[in-house]
């Protein structure tokens, strides 16, 4: 099977190499006859025409019409797409919902504008992750420290990294900024492992209301808000 760009199956090839073209559809999928086989438009991602002559098509939890360009159950996500029904907010051209519930291209603008700005944030709690780890982990004083300090080292480059990929648009960290947010993720992470132990870890990506095992989840997010707007003397 050969697929284009968009993942769409365009033809196939038997052993002896003989080439035979596949129907081809329309940017929504709709195709003017029955096509010979059950991968054509998105074949490439295993979305399969069901339903016959209807020329329906699985798209994850939902039923998709090539013809209508429209999804024939309601987004089970609540602001999934531009509507309950629509396909990738009229852009099939560029876009694809495969799963049915959330069309993540769509909202690709949206999320890059979001980690921009709040990058700060995102790394300070991957570093308090790492630091929770290396707090549960060490046994000595010292080894401890200087893990924590290791931490803090690639936490500050991350923050400087993440200004210079964003163009530093007025959020930029100076250097004093980076240092201080770093050591100050890394070390408040650190402490939340020694005191919760590996918990303190898993627990930042635990399911479920804010208490056991999730509590850490609740804690780190605080401190990368924290640090993330931290008084404008420590910033660039």
């Amino acid at each position: 099977q050969h697929a284009n760009a968009h993942g769409d199956i365009v033809g196939t090839t038997d052993t002896a190499g003989t080439w035979t073209p596949v129907l081809l559809a329309d940017e929504y999928g709709a195709t003017t006859a029955a096509p010979a086989s059950r991968l054509g438009w998105l074949g490439k991602q295993q979305r399969f025409t069901v339903g016959g002559a209807l020329g329906l098509v699985r798209m994850g939890v939902r039923l998709y019409d090539p013809r209508l360009g429209r999804f024939l159950q309601t987004d089970p996500i609540e602001g999934g797409s531009a509507n309950n029904y629509d396909y990738v907010a009229g852009d099939p051209v560029n876009k694809v919902d495969l799963d049915g519930q959330i069309c993540w291209s769509c909202h690709a603008k949206k999320i890059k504008k979001a980690v921009k700005r709040y990058r700060h944030g995102i790394v300070n709690f991957g570093i308090g992750v790492a630091g929770a780890s290396v707090g549960a982990a060490c046994v000595g004083t010292v080894v401890c420290g200087l893990a924590l300090a290791g931490v803090a080292g690639v936490g500050f480059a991350a923050h400087l990294a993440s200004d210079r990929a964003a163009g530093r648009d007025g959020r930029g960290l100076s250097l004093r900024g980076a240092a201080w947010q770093a050591t100050v993720s890394a070390f408040s992470g650190g402490l939340c492992g020694k005191i919760a132990g590996v918990g303190c870890g898993r627990g930042a990506f635990a399911p479920g209301r804010l208490r056991g095992t999730a509590f850490p989840r609740f804690y780190l997010g605080a401190l990368a808000f924290y640090t993330n707007f931290v008084p404008k003397t420590w910033r660039g």
